[in-house]
């Protein structure tokens, strides 16, 4: 006999399931007018989107750590790509130097890119295992090392890398990190499955 709290329960997963399903079908049907509608009210109301986003950055970065060290990191990077001279810091964290990190970039150049594009923000710095199957909280961690190691950064189009988002899109590599199995845990962490980062 089902329980009435099993029966709510079930219900409600079931309609959030059908709700979910018309919002995808909704949204792959009407795509186009609904990223035009999203830019159009971001652009008449820059200042609440920064406020917004100012706000979630600054609490996410003072409860985690991980988002914490990675914006760090990346900023740092960025600004020692950029030219600035006050990027020491990252390379005590990595086991490579400024001129490895261009070199091993540059490799990985996109078809009809270059360097340049990199500099305007046309190019981003691309994990090819996200930086969420990771787990650390300090720089001395393996984890980190694993996660800034040149081998996981690659140079992808702006649009590519949003698109991409916390995915793994290489579906040979992920099917290497499922077929792992034992070892998982050291590279995704405690308690994470590789199959949740989809292609």
């Amino acid at each position: 006999m089902i329980e009435e709290n099993d029966c709510g329960k079930q219900w409600t997963e079931e309609y959030l399931k059908k709700k979910r399903k018309q919002h995808r079908n909704y949204y792959g049907k009407n795509k186009d007018r609904i990223i035009a509608y999203i830019r159009e009210w971001k652009r008449n109301n820059s200042k609440k989107v920064r406020e917004t986003n100012n706000q979630y950055q600054n609490k996410k970065y003072k409860i985690d750590l991980r988002f914490n060290l990675n914006s760090k990191m990346s900023a740092l990077i960025w600004h020692s790509l950029k030219g600035n001279k006050a990027g020491r810091t990252w390379k005590s964290m990595v086991d490579y130097t400024l001129e490895d990190l261009k070199n091993h970039l540059k490799k990985t150049m996109p078809k009809n890119y270059t360097w340049q594009d990199y500099m305007q923000g046309k190019l981003h710095i691309d994990h090819r295992i996200p930086t969420r199957a990771f787990v650390f909280k300090y720089p001395e961690d393996e984890e980190f090392k694993q996660c800034w190691a040149l081998e996981n950064l690659r140079l992808l189009s702006a649009r590519e890398n949003i698109m991409k988002n916390s995915n793994i899109t290489d579906p040979i590599l992920l099917g290497l990190l499922i077929k792992l199995g034992e070892k998982k845990e050291m590279i995704f962490g405690k308690n994470r499955n590789p199959s949740e980062l989809t292609v």
